[in-house]
């Protein structure tokens, strides 16, 4: 985002009031700093996986994992070679218990220092990822019915309740977007939608990248999403996956920013000014605008309606037209933004909130042309995905490889062969490999200096993404710890020793830039905001409250008024939704395998799935069938160690580990993980 003067004072005053700062800050001092030294993933580590933390300023010797049920040491290890983090002045030496396989709550210790108590489990990332879901709840706008029923209400908000705000029914188009069928000061209706980021207004293009890729996790994970309950709203009533619910909340309010008589799209929905920086939704009125129709925002739209449609035509009988509505929006979208292909947002004079510029817009033309390909199947679209752009790390303002992603998932669905788009995202990832295994921290993130940019934890969480989808395709597990390694980072396994995930951690950020949590009077800010995280290059409009240090990796402050990095925003947490539910789904034995929801322009084809038991297996596996199908059994390398069509797999000379089943009828294949355990 982008504002405010203020001073953290009241904000640290309200905390004492409640006598709650004190105690923090003697939590802190007698825990923060003692457990300096020794960086985990606050949260903690699954059972089979990686387990790395990270020791700092340490000599060589050993370390111990502590299970703090008894105080008892049950493992002992060798600390790594010691090297230097360049980008936080660190030397740093590797702990690694990967090996330690029982779950419970542990500590690592090296001499006198401990570190911070985190869990190791089976289904570890479950919290976070309804944690991180769910706070799109809480940032929703428009947030009363039309009965002025309060959505927030306390059976569903816990603590966080709240009164509606901004319904955004009244809506002036600003001179900058005025036209003839709308001309300026025309009223419109605007509902729904989610705050932006700790401002109150809601921008097309973040908001773009945010949904596709809430949407993108329950394309690739749809059973592990299928029946995971946040408990909002919606839960109560059923029928329809929350979050999918939640993606609808945002696709209805991008709908309305779509100019029905020329299908082109108004770049934000805003205040003049920001506003609101003391106050809850409920208690603002300021006039609010639609802000300027751009190339971006309209081919933004366009491949977000188009992904929407081939997920919502599943589910014609909760949201009946909808799936139709997204498709024929993404239609009208593309040919405007084909029409107007390089009017980009340029800032009116009397505008001052966040303007999402942008340089170009062949790259939201690409993720566009890719989705409508996708889910119609009309090579005209395929024929405007042409090679010249790379795949760098998604950002709002470089979404190429959203649509390289959709295309490599969806890669033996499609007629046209984009290898060229997949190799590009296999270069990418792999040099992120390089970087996990260079890196003094073992992660993936933060070799380069301009990773530590305005909202670095958000590229840390879509380099994950990328990862995973490496993972998906190769079922090389070198990805998958790499990926992981991207949540290890923002739950703490980095140079701030904070997990910047509000109530995730002992030592999670307590004081984000988020308008909500600031005002509502709550200790506690609202659960499951990612915060923007380390950044090289701090806002000078924050004066004097925050003194950043020297390196990259640590220029962080958990105070309100570091804007730069520590406000939300919904782009830094929509990659660990996807990262969070990739990682889960794989622990249960969901493969990625979009084809099982792939459209064809009004044609729905059927989903089907793998019914096996039991996983984990022990001695055999049994595998319901409906028509003759070839078996294999793939280990996590990618050997074959089993080819057969019985219904009934022998498993008992297969050492423990990870497996991939692949089932191959005549209309296609499916994969699941299996996991074998004795």
């Amino acid at each position: 985002m982008r504002v405010n003067n203020m001073s953290v004072r009241s904000r640290v005053l309200k905390k004492f009031v409640k006598g709650d700062f004190l105690f923090s800050m003697l939590i802190f001092l007698s825990v923060g700093i003692a457990n300096a030294q020794i960086r985990v993933n606050q949260v903690g580590y699954y059972t089979h996986g990686e387990k790395i933390g990270v020791g700092i300023s340490m000599g060589a010797g050993s370390f111990e994992l502590i299970d703090v049920s008894n105080g008892t040491s049950v493992f002992t290890g060798t600390l790594g070679a010691a090297r230097t983090w360049p980008q936080s002045g660190e030397s740093a030496r590797v702990l690694d218990f990967s090996s330690f396989q029982t779950p419970g709550s542990y500590k690592l210790k090296v001499g006198g220092t401990e570190s911070f108590v985190f869990k190791i489990k089976d289904d570890i990332m479950n919290p976070v990822l309804k944690g991180v879901l769910r706070s799109y709840f809480y940032n929703r706008a428009s947030t009363s019915n039309k009965t002025g029923k309060m959505l927030l209400n306390a059976t569903v908000a816990g603590d966080w309740v709240r009164q509606g705000g901004h319904p955004d029914n009244q809506v002036l188009v600003h001179s900058s977007a005025a036209s003839a069928a709308r001309p300026e000061g025309t009223v419109i209706s605007c509902p729904r939608g989610w705050y932006d980021a700790g401002d109150y207004n809601k921008y097309v293009v973040n908001s773009g990248i945010t949904t596709y890729s809430i949407l993108a996790a329950y394309e690739n994970y749809h059973q592990l999403f299928d029946t995971l309950n946040t408990n909002i709203w919606e839960s109560f009533s059923g029928g329809v996956p929350d979050i999918l619910d939640e993606a609808v909340w945002n696709l209805r309010w991008l709908l309305t920013m779509q100019d029905p008589n020329d299908g082109g799209v108004y770049h934000k929905l805003t205040t003049k000014n920001f506003s609101g920086d003391n106050n809850m939704p409920s208690g603002l009125n300021d006039t609010r605008y639609v802000v300027q129709k751009t190339s971006t925002a309209t081919y933004d739209l366009a491949a977000v309606m188009a992904q929407a449609y081939r997920i919502f035509q599943h589910h014609e009988a909760t949201f009946p037209g909808l799936a139709d509505s997204c498709l024929q929006a993404a239609k009208a979208a593309w040919v405007w933004g084909n029409a107007n292909h390089s009017i980009l947002y340029s800032q009116p004079n009397d505008i001052t909130t966040g303007a999402y510029g942008d340089w170009r817009a062949d790259d939201e033309r690409l993720w566009a042309a890719a989705e409508l390909y996708i889910s119609t199947g009309n090579e005209n679209y395929a024929s405007s995905i042409t090679t010249g752009l790379n795949a760098d790390i998604p950002g709002w303002q470089n979404v190429t490889t959203l649509g390289y992603l959709s295309l490599m998932a969806y890669e033996t669905q499609l007629s046209t062969s984009f290898s060229w788009a997949i190799d590009l995202v296999m270069d990418q990832a792999d040099n992120y490999i390089n970087a996990y295994n260079s890196s003094a921290y073992k992660m993936a993130f933060g070799s380069n200096n301009w990773e530590f940019s305005w909202g670095s934890n958000a590229i840390d969480g879509n380099v994950g993404m990328v990862l995973m989808a490496a993972y998906e395709h190769t079922r090389d597990t070198t990805y998958f710890n790499a990926a992981m390694s991207c949540m290890d980072y923002v739950l703490g396994r980095n140079a701030t020793n904070y997990s910047m995930i509000t109530g995730f951690g002992t030592q999670s950020t307590k004081f984000p830039h988020h308008r909500i949590s600031h005002a509502d009077g709550i200790t506690e800010p609202v659960p499951g905001l990612v915060v923007g995280g380390p950044n090289r290059s701090p806002s000078s409009g924050e004066g004097n409250c925050a003194n950043y240090g020297a390196f990259n990796a640590s220029k962080y402050r958990d105070v309100y008024c570091s804007f730069s990095t520590n406000e939300n925003a919904i782009n830094y947490i929509a990659p660990f939704v996807y990262l969070a539910g990739a990682l889960e789904a794989n622990h249960h034995g969901i493969i990625s395998n979009r084809k099982e929801i792939i459209g064809v322009e009004d044609k729905v084809l059927n989903e089907g799935s793998i019914i096996f038991y039991p996983n984990p297996a022990n001695h055999q596996i049994n595998i319901e069938l409906e028509e003759p199908s070839i078996i294999t059994v793939y280990s996590i390398s990618g050997n074959k160690v089993y080819v057969g069509d019985q219904s009934v797999v022998d498993v008992s000379n297969l050492p423990e580990g990870v497996y991939v089943l692949s089932v191959k009828s005549e209309e296609n294949v499916q994969t699941r993980k299996l996991l074998i355990r004795r």
